[in-house]
C-alpha cells in the first residue's frame, strides 16, 4: 500500500487553485490531476459533483476530500493524492461551517487502496505539525517531509 507521501507525489501538490464555487473548484481540480488519457475527465468530475450532492466531503477546519464513491470507476493503475490550496476560501458545506481553503482529492485503483489512502489522510489531519504546514500553504518539501515522518510514527515498532 502506499504511503501519504508516495500518494502526494504521484498526485502533486497545487498553490493558487482557482474557483469561486464549489462546482469551479472541482472543475479546476480535474483539470490539474495527472491522468492517463484515456480517463473521462468529464466523467469524473461528474462523479466528484454526485458526491458533493450526496453529502458534503467538508470534513472541518477548512479543509475537505473531494473522492468518487466507488474508485474503480476510473480504470487507473497508481493510486495518488491530489492536494490543492486554494486561491480563495469556498463554501464547500461543511459540518463546521467554515469554508474550505484546501482540497485532497485520493484516486486509486481499487476499494483497497482506496480506503487506505482516506485513513492516511484522515491520521496526518490528526497531527498538529501537519495541519499548521497546510494552514500556511507550506512548501512542497515541508509537506512531503512532514508525511514521511507521520509514516515512521506510525509504523509499528
Amino acid at each position: 500500500l502506499p504511503t501519504l507521501a508516495e500518494a502526494l507525489q504521484e498526485g502533486g501538490i497545487h498553490y493558487r487553485v482557482n474557483g469561486a464555487t464549489k462546482a469551479d473548484v472541482l472543475k479546476s481540480l480535474v483539470g490539474l490531476l495527472k491522468l492517463p488519457d484515456h480517463v473521462n475527465r468529464d466523467f469524473l468530475l461528474q462523479a466528484l459533483t454526485a458526491r458533493e450532492q450526496l453529502q458534503s466531503t467538508g470534513v472541518g477546519d477548512g479543509i475537505a476530500l473531494p473522492h468518487v464513491r466507488n474508485p474503480a470507476v476510473l480504470e487507473i493503475t497508481t493510486p495518488m493524492v491530489c492536494l490543492c490550496f486554494l486561491e480563495a476560501p469556498v463554501e464547500f458545506g461543511a459540518l463546521d461551517g467554515k469554508p474550505v481553503k484546501v482540497l485532497f482529492t485520493p484516486l486509486s485503483p481499487n476499494v483497497r487502496i482506496h480506503l487506505h489512502l482516506l485513513s492516511r489522510i484522515s491520521f496526518a489531519l490528526r497531527d498538529p505539525r501537519f495541519k499548521t504546514l497546510l494552514a500556511g500553504e507550506g512548501r512542497r518539501d515541508e509537506i512531503l517531509d512532514a508525511a514521511r515522518a507521520l509514516e515512521t510514527d506510525s509504523s509499528p515498532a
